[in-house]
């Protein structure tokens, strides 16, 4: 399932979030932790120097025995062929993919570059506002090296629930680690070579 990227004019910094002084304990845990994840595809890409990523063992990682209520990945647009090899193999494996396009240009220089990622981690900090106010959750687990995900972090921290940030650790943010409950460093077994094709990892 393809998820259309919804037309966000700013990052929620915004938002007007209700700061509560509820804790995961007084709201009581549930038998089943229950996790939203939320896979930066772009930040992620570019850390891991364009390695393709095994994205059914790195679910099994970052999800374990818990339930995970959302999946998803977040890219740039990507030519036709690729796009939907890419998004099928991602759905197999248990995503949803949000496609964000960067209205300002087509290019691919250093500017288009950067506000594709401002549009995804819009996005990305939209949806975790979006999820936090239609349920509780025991972590949001955010894969994601940019410091403008520290904000949200906090945001989320502040409502009682735990942030897991994922990445390969040289490439996080300092700000973004200290925002975090817990820090996973991305490990390089999660990473397939360029001759490994996708229909191999799903075997």
């Amino acid at each position: 399932m393809v998820v259309k990227q919804r037309r966000v004019q700013q990052c929620p910094h915004d938002l007007q979030m209700e700061r509560t002084a509820m804790t995961a304990h007084q709201l009581g845990r549930k038998t089943t932790d229950k996790i939203c994840l939320f896979i930066d595809n772009n930040s992620l890409s570019a850390a891991l120097a364009g390695q393709k990523v095994n994205f059914q063992r790195l679910r099994e990682w970052l999800v374990g025995h818990r339930e995970a209520v959302v999946s998803r990945v977040y890219c740039g647009e990507i030519s036709n062929d690729d796009r939907t090899s890419f998004y099928h193999y991602l759905k197999q494996v248990g995503f949803e993919v949000v496609a964000c396009r960067n209205s300002r240009s087509r290019s691919r220089s250093a500017s288009s570059d950067c506000e594709l990622s401002r549009a995804i981690s819009c996005q990305m900090a939209w949806d975790i506002c979006e999820a936090l106010s239609q349920g509780w959750y025991s972590s949001i687990v955010i894969v994601s090296g940019g410091f403008e995900m520290a904000e949200i972090a906090s945001h989320v921290r502040e409502r009682g629930t735990e942030v897991e940030i994922a990445f390969p650790a040289e490439s996080c943010s300092s700000t973004l680690r200290s925002r975090a409950t817990l820090f996973r460093p991305f490990l390089t077994e999660f990473t397939i070579s360029e001759r490994t094709n996708k229909e191999k990892v799903l075997s």
